[in-house]
């Protein structure tokens, strides 16, 4: 079947949402109201290291209006891990909701709820705090010396990782060229428009939270067990989602909304000001990577290694799971026969680090990107030639000699971008003060969580009496589009619009358990478990309409809400009569379904883009003119969807390359880029102009063939943007993002 037989598949929908979102209608968390609704505020610490050794709430409990305070002298000490997954999966427990020790600036020290924000802050102005400030380190290489101030009980190694294939020496032994770069990446923000808010309310015996949470389900577990109490108790819900990009699959500020709701017995809502989604959730980890490539003379690559240091912050959150995604992802990209990882994780004084999209992709593939581009250079290859030599191939045997890389069309990807974006064409000429540079990069992203972790998704359909539809999903959309994804899906199994289907999503108590969006496993996994409810859901129907008809059920085929015979029209009937059948006649009830999909593997999306800018050499400034990206999805669901998610990824790749970076006062341990214009976001009159390519011919057991597009949209840009400058000015850049300065040094 391809995309012109298909009703659903191929073709572009609008998000399911998007009328209630651009109209004002959608309510998301902070939109919400319940009655007698408190509001929370939280103190964070001035302080990148210090002992709590005194605490006076008398002033903030003493003032009108003000119905709670927690501090670490009168909540749980329970130690949690904030990326927990699911029950029995070990982390590195190391945090609390209040410690009597503080370790960043920005970490938590106490919390109340008011009968308004403005009285919730002045309530906190008037918490005294007496502190011990203590000795802080900011970098990890400082942070693992030994005379380092100790930020945890154990040490400040989190942890290692080391994973290779071949033998590594003996591939550097047989190059004959060798290269080794270092690079340094910076910590960046995932700044979704919507700040992290969380509305709990204790009622009844009953905690219910509605959160910006990616996964639900994980949140019920962690509060269940910081609070000692029965998940069976605890509903969690992710109402509209106004963005997220990682920063908000950790638990962060829901337990201590819900203890002040627990100790008031009041509605509390809970949201964080943008400075506070800055200084105290989560960001991309910051790496020193150094990067190391043994070639043949003819370019085959005989030797990759990496070395890597992350920098987790001052809590362990995912950082382990981000070394172990990274050892994966680095060996299915280039064909090479003797390759190594080595990754620690090391505690410093600095707000925490988690995920955030691509989760340590970008942190090892934009260093790779770029010391190729070196190496193409020594070797006197193109950048193309380099890549085609040693990029996978379909098919061709995984890394770790378990199967195959699968349907993989990097080497597609490359030749087809090359083409679109006429790489061979003419420059554009030199002019006073401006030079021109063009640049590629590929990347590759999973698709699952398997097979480091089990990795699964329920989808339940109930078919209403009118033949519309109730879809039950614990697969959550975050503005990104999943719920439209799984509608085509289903839509195209039974032939119903997508307007005739409603989703429930997210929601602990109505819906299945499922791991949360992340990792790229919406369409693999979620999509996945949408097929195959849809498929049980057509073969009740045949079921009972060939009852109703009096056919063999095996003829009958699905089309524009009814059901037919294949080869006789004649035999056909509404989907609304046959439910309505069902339920009155034949069942005497709904026709509920449910899909269960659990991934036993994980292939690789594929992508390669290329980049034109303009550098002033008077100013160092960069324009980045256009790009294009081409991507091995599989087989497209939705054109316009994937289009808007390699914009989307685009957008943060020049920041990354060119302007994002969270700075911290060496003095202070404070971070001073806190808001919006210190940050530097790219406006939309600096994006560039953007041509997209989705090939691929399918990978089974994607749903129709289909892998994620998410995560790898946003892994190419930054090398390809910074390769073109470096083609421009004649020098590889090591460090992020390249400032005007960078450029000019170089120049000069």
């Amino acid at each position: 079947m391809n995309a012109q037989e298909s009703a659903f598949i191929g073709h572009s929908f609008p998000v399911k949402d998007a009328m209630a979102k651009v109209t004002g209608q959608a309510v998301y968390t902070g939109d919400m109201l319940l009655p007698g609704m408190l509001h929370g505020a939280v103190l964070m610490s001035p302080h990148a290291h210090a002992r709590i050794l005194h605490i006076d709430t008398s002033e903030a409990e003493a003032m009108p209006g003000v119905h709670a305070v927690l501090t670490c002298r009168n909540t749980p000490q329970v130690r949690y891990n904030s990326s927990k997954r699911f029950k029995g999966y070990a982390v590195t427990e190391d945090e609390t909701i209040f410690s009597p020790v503080v370790r960043y600036v920005g970490d938590r020290v106490a919390a109340v709820a008011a009968d308004s924000p403005a009285l919730a802050r002045e309530a906190l102005r008037r918490i005294k705090v007496d502190y011990e400030v203590l000795p802080f380190v900011l970098d990890p290489d400082a942070a693992l010396n030994g005379d380092a101030p100790l930020i945890h009980e154990g040490g400040n190694k989190l942890g290692e990782m080391d994973r290779g294939i071949g033998n590594y020496e003996a591939g550097l032994a047989e190059a004959d060229v060798t290269l080794s770069l270092e690079y340094r990446l910076p910590a960046v923000n995932a700044f979704a428009l919507e700040p992290h808010t969380t509305l709990a309310h204790w009622n009844g015996g009953r905690l219910q939270v509605w959160t910006t949470s990616q996964n639900v389900f994980a949140f019920r577990l962690i509060l269940s067990e910081i609070l000692d109490m029965p998940m069976n108790r605890i509903r969690v819900v992710r109402p509209v989602l106004g963005g997220a990009f990682g920063g908000k699959l950790e638990m962060i500020q829901e337990p201590v909304a819900c203890l002040l709701t627990m100790r008031t017995g009041r509605p509390v809502r809970l949201e964080y000001s943008r400075a506070q989604c800055f200084t105290s959730t989560r960001t991309r980890h910051a790496a020193k990577v150094r990067v190391t490539l043994g070639a043949r003379k003819d370019g085959t690559l005989t030797a990759l290694g990496y070395s890597e240091v992350l920098n987790a912050g001052a809590y362990a959150g995912s950082s382990m799971n981000v070394l172990g995604a990274q050892s994966g992802k680095a060996f299915i990209l280039y064909n090479v026969p003797n390759m190594r990882f080595q990754g620690t994780a090391v505690y410093t004084n600095t707000v925490t680090a988690g995920a955030m999209r691509g989760y340590g992709t970008q942190q090892i593939l934009t260093p790779l990107e770029l010391t190729m581009d070196e190496l193409a250079r020594r070797l006197g290859m193109s950048p193309i030639e380099l890549r085609r030599k040693n990029l996978y191939t379909p098919y061709a045997a995984h890394p770790t000699g378990k199967g195959t890389v699968g349907n993989c069309h990097v080497t597609q990807c490359l030749e087809r971008g090359e083409q679109l974006f006429a790489w061979d064409s003419p420059m554009p000429p030199p002019r006073e003060g401006k030079i021109y540079g063009r640049g590629l990069a590929c990347g590759v992203h999973g698709n699952s969580l398997a097979p480091m972790t089990i990795d699964c998704s329920t989808t339940s359909i109930k078919m209403l009496e009118d033949g519309g539809l109730i879809v039950f999903c614990g697969n959550q959309d975050l503005g990104q589009g999943t719920v439209t994804m799984m509608a085509q899906i289903i839509g195209e199994v039974l032939g119903i619009p997508l307007d005739r289907m409603e989703f429930v999503e997210a929601d602990t108590d109505n819906t299945s358990f499922d791991f949360g969006t992340f990792a790229s496993r919406c369409t693999w996994v979620g999509g996945r478990s949408a097929k195959i409810a849809a498929e049980k859901l057509a073969a009740v129907l045949r079921e009972e309409a060939a009852k109703m008809l009096n056919v063999d059920g095996s003829e009958l085929v699905f089309h524009n809400e009814k059901v037919m015979h294949r080869h006789d029209p004649h035999y056909q009937a509404c989907l609304a009569d046959v439910a309505l059948y069902a339920q009155q006649v034949t069942r005497r009830g709904d026709l509920l379904v449910t899909g269960e999909y659990s991934s036993t593997g994980n292939v690789g999306s594929y992508g390669v883009h290329f980049a034109e800018v303009e550098v002033d050499t008077r100013s160092g400034a960069v324009r980045v003119l256009r790009m294009a990206a081409v991507h091995d999805v599989g087989r497209p669901i939705n054109p316009m969807n994937l289009e808007g998610q390699i914009e989307g990824g685009i957008h943060m790749g020049l920041g990354y390359a060119l302007s994002e970076e969270l700075v911290f006062d060496p003095s202070s341990g404070a971070m001073t880029t806190r808001d919006a214009g210190s940050y530097r976001l790219f406006k939309a009159e600096q994006m560039p102009e953007i041509q997209s390519l989705f090939i691929g011919g399918g990978e089974s057991p994607g749903p129709f063939g289909a892998k994620s597009v998410g995560e790898i949209a946003a892994i190419p840009p930054a090398a390809a943007i910074l390769n073109a400058i470096g083609q421009a000015v004649g020098a590889v850049f090591t460090r992020l993002p390249v400032r005007p300065k960078d450029i000019l040094a170089a120049l000069a």
